[in-house]
């Protein structure tokens, strides 16, 4: 397994050894240590961590590859919510895209992606890979 860190974009690919294609983004700005503090978030701070997103999104992942989003695609109001996900999902390069249901997604969503599950068992080169938005013990 190797561990690619790239600064500019703060993330980090994680190659897997189950399969050469198999790379996880671990997005490293994700975790904020609020204390008690109130938080206000600019419009421009989000545009900004959505154009992260997508970048580090399209660096990692080909056009023929296939990306496999586990849940929680995206956040909007209900009136315009399927018009927000397209817009993001429009940004994606990659044509394979498989989405796993996960609590603020509206089933609508489906229709956006290649695949759409609640839960799938993947088996890739022999290995199984379990992909739940939920967390579960084993």
């Amino acid at each position: 397994m190797s561990l690619m860190y790239i600064p500019a974009l703060d993330f980090k690919l994680l190659k897997t050894p189950f399969h050469k294609d198999l790379i996880l983004i671990i997005r490293m700005d994700l975790i904020i240590k609020l204390g008690k503090r109130e938080l206000k978030i600019s419009k421009e701070s989000v545009d900004l961590m959505d154009e992260t997103i997508f970048n580090s999104i399209n660096y990692a992942v080909g056009e023929n590859d296939n990306l496999v989003i586990v849940g929680d695609f995206c956040f909007g109001i209900k009136e315009n919510y399927y018009q927000i996900a397209k817009e993001y999902r429009d940004r994606i390069n990659c044509k394979n895209v498989i989405l796993i249901y996960g609590n603020h997604d509206q089933r609508s969503l489906g229709t956006l992606f290649s695949k759409y599950y609640d839960q799938f068992l993947f088996n890739i080169n022999g290995q199984k890979v379990f992909c739940n938005h939920y967390p579960m013990r084993s």
